[in-house]
């Protein structure tokens, strides 16, 4: 999970390229570059106190200082200026010359080039998005952000009540955002907006039940650098900030949804409500998955996979039909266990298919009941890259049951989320690959482990391992596949309707289904299209190295990688394969 979301991630600030000054000796290409993505990390991590705090634990070994003063950053609708910023990013990345850098230091290059490219494809949609989306909507995530907001030191404490304080101008720019939107035609559908609004009238009515208040104490009891009059004083400051500015703030945005929400209409796709939908669709692809595979050929992708998981439940049904018809009535043994049992029998199952990490320090934390109906299933939320001992999985009872904890933790955990952040982060990359990087590809990460990996580490029969696999990966392709047909090909909730029950699905379910992803476009392709990639990755180097194909080997080198746009990846894995054929062949 995110921290904070950029409506159009800035470009860096001019930097000095030229080299030392005249008595110095040049800077050699490779280290221009790295002076240069140096900066541009510090720049992107730096420039609001959330990313900071959710990045580095010591930022003052970067050069960096806790920001105090309007720590949610500069906040501006004014996009020309960061189209121009834009611009002289790409004169400064094209100013170096690629075949002078080092290998790691090229593959930082291009994922800057994708980066830049993706961000210029955007420009002049900047108000495409929404803020107050049900999954992603700044509204829910930034309370769950400001809660996790680490404490190292006495600073963190000021910067952490800074941003309560700051919170009201935040919110404002949201709703100014999403009133522009409003009046660019692009207002979001009411029943969006009325959650939105439910929503923030419920932390304004209640403040003392929030999340901020209700488990602050304990977490500065947990602080034993912390003495017992400063203890009480910021106790104290929390409960006075989150129960006026912080409550003043959502009152308002909750007046501003709802207020939008009486000029909301049904839901629509991209494609329907947007002259370019169908276009902007296709970036969201890029700049959320990853990709530039066209949505024609991942529904091609997709409508093969569906139809290849159906062909396997009926040999099923025909292999095993007592097993089959157990199936809904099994409940796994293993999800009826606490979640940090499961996390270490995943972690154990899992040592075979994947390089070793050491052991790793974590806290598996319930949703508030208050926030259930609001929030995912499950998320993770990503530790610094310079201390890995603060890793924490929050789960929604609300949304799971022991029929879904196991793999939802090997998605959130081993050898999903968890595992593959921090095996990153302690490989000597440029931080800045990550900070760059699409959630195709962590999500897909995890959504591949978690249905080529999760199900067969499952204490239960053949049959109910592959249908369990089957059901939940079906329901999750099908709908990144409405996805596309609702935001890319137009179609309506009657279409809709009518395609699922030909397919012998619930029709009567396609009115939530369509205002889902007409307020999320492209939220499911995240998963399905990362896992696609992943999937596609891996039948190339099996296709290449036929019997001499081994899992860890694949997944060691995938994972060296680090976070990367899969065009990249691909070429990359061209590259290696081509070695390892050679390689082979020489033996």
């Amino acid at each position: 999970m995110k921290p904070i979301i950029r409506i159009l991630a800035g470009a860096t600030a001019a930097l000095l390229l030229a080299g030392c000054a005249p008595s110095e000796p040049a800077m050699t290409e490779s280290e221009r570059f790295a002076a240069y993505t140096r900066q541009q990390f510090c720049d992107d991590v730096g420039e609001n106190a959330i990313n900071l705090n959710y990045t580095l634990s010591r930022p003052e070994e970067w050069g960096l200082e806790r920001l105090t003063e309007e720590p949610f950053g500069e906040l501006s609708l004014d996009f020309a200026s960061v189209r121009e910023d834009l611009k002289q990013s790409r004169r400064e990345l094209n100013g170096f010359d690629r075949d002078a850098l080092t290998e790691a230091q090229q593959l930082t290059w291009d994922i800057l080039d994708f980066s830049l490219t993706t961000q210029e494809q955007a420009a002049g949609k900047e108000l495409y998005d929404d803020l107050l989306g049900p999954v992603t909507g700044q509204h829910t995530n930034v309370l769950i952000t400001l809660a996790e907001f680490s404490f190292y030191e006495k600073k963190d404490l000021d910067v952490y009540m800074a941003l309560l304080e700051d919170l009201p101008r935040y919110f404002t720019f949201v709703e100014d955002y999403e009133r522009a939107r409003a009046e660019a035609g692009m207002i979001a559908a009411a029943d969006t907006l009325n959650e939105a609004a439910d929503y923030c009238e419920m932390i304004a009515d209640a403040p003392e039940d929030c999340l901020l208040i209700t488990g602050f104490a304990e977490r500065l009891a947990e602080l034993g650098w912390l003495n017992e009059a400063d203890r009480q004083t910021y106790e104290s400051r929390n409960r006075e900030l989150v129960c006026g500015p912080v409550a003043d703030a959502y009152r308002s945005l909750g007046e501003c949804a709802r207020e939008l929400a009486a000029r909301g209409g049904e839901p629509q796709g991209l494609a329907t409500r947007l002259d370019d939908g169908d276009d902007y669709f296709q970036l969201l692809l890029r700049a959320m998955v990853g990709s530039d595979r066209s949505v024609a050929e991942y529904q091609e992708l997709l409508v093969s996979e569906i139809s290849t998981a159906l062909a396997e439940m009926s040999a099923l049904y025909q292999q095993d039909p007592a097993g089959y018809e157990a199936f809904t009535s099994t409940v796994p043994k293993q999800g009826s266990l606490p979640a940090e049992e499961i996390i270490a029998q995943l972690r154990e199952a899992s040592k075979d298919d994947f390089p070793a990490l050491a052991e790793l320090p974590y806290t598996v934390k319930d949703v508030p009941a208050a926030l259930e109906d609001y929030t995912s299933p499950a998320f993770f939320m990503i530790p610094p890259i310079d201390s890995q001992d603060k890793n924490t999985i929050y789960i929604n009872n609300a949304m799971l049951d022991p029929t879904t904890l196991f793999t939802t933790l090997a998605h959130e955990g081993y050898p999903g989320h968890l595992y593959q952040t921090v095996y990153t982060q302690l490989l000597d990359l440029d931080p800045l690959n990550d900070e760059l990087g699409a959630s195709g590809y962590s999500e897909g990460w995890a959504t591949y482990v978690e249905y080529e990996y999760a199900y067969s580490y499952m204490d239960e029969s053949e049959t109910y391992r592959r249908l369990a696999r089957l059901n939940s990966l079906l329901s999750l392709e099908i709908s990144a596949l409405v996805d596309m047909q609702v935001n890319w090909a137009g179609w309506s909730e009657e279409q809709l309707a009518e395609w699922m029950n030909a397919m012998g699905f619930n029709g009567d379910a396609a009115g939530e289904l369509m205002a889902h992803v007409c307020a999320e476009p492209a939220n499911y392709m995240t998963y399905v299209g990362g896992y696609l990639e992943f999937m596609e990755l891996r039948r190339t180097a099996e296709a290449a190295l036929g019997s001499a194909f081994d899992e860890m080997t694949f997944h060691t080198w995938l994972l060296e990688q680090g976070p990367a746009p899969f065009p990249i990846l691909a070429d990359r894995l061209d590259a290696w394969l081509e070695s390892e054929t050679s390689l082979e062949q020489a033996a």
